[in-house]
């Protein structure tokens, strides 16, 4: 496996949001940013959790199906969450995120936030793996 790290990868100054954001904004700017996931953060710019796609798809359903009223960030992100350090090699991350359903994952460095990395930039650098194994060796 190569020797990619989080740094190499990670997505510098992406769009946060804060907890007390509502549902329709977290949607339009899901939708306009063309993101799986939001990173959460406090007033602080610490990370507190993550809203999904997903997330919002189950809020929005259950609103609109019993006339809920409206909801915020607060009551649907997912807030026990895998933070990754820049200096972390991708294969061990890929071990690490093998169980769970977070597609964004923050990337923290000194207690800051400095990123993040998306499930498919992982899988990006393990297809690209794969395919280098299945061609042929030059040297026997």
């Amino acid at each position: 496996m190569t020797d990619i790290t989080v740094k190499q990868l990670m997505h510098k100054n992406p769009t946060t949001i804060k907890c007390s954001t509502p549902l329709a904004d977290v949607v339009k700017t899901l939708t306009n940013e063309t993101t799986l996931g939001l990173i959460v953060v406090d007033d602080s710019n610490h990370v507190i959790g993550v809203v999904s796609e997903y997330d919002c798809h189950k809020a929005l359903l259950a609103g609109s199906y019993h006339c809920d009223t409206p909801v915020s960030v607060n009551d649907i992100m997912t807030q026990s969450i895998i933070n990754l350090v820049p200096n972390e090699h991708i294969a061990d991350v890929a071990i690490k995120v093998l169980n769970e359903t977070t597609d964004v994952y923050p990337v923290i460095e000194n207690d800051n936030f400095i990123g993040t990395l998306t499930r498919g930039d992982i899988l990006n650098v393990l297809i690209k793996n794969l395919n280098l194994c299945s061609k042929p060796s030059i040297y026997v």
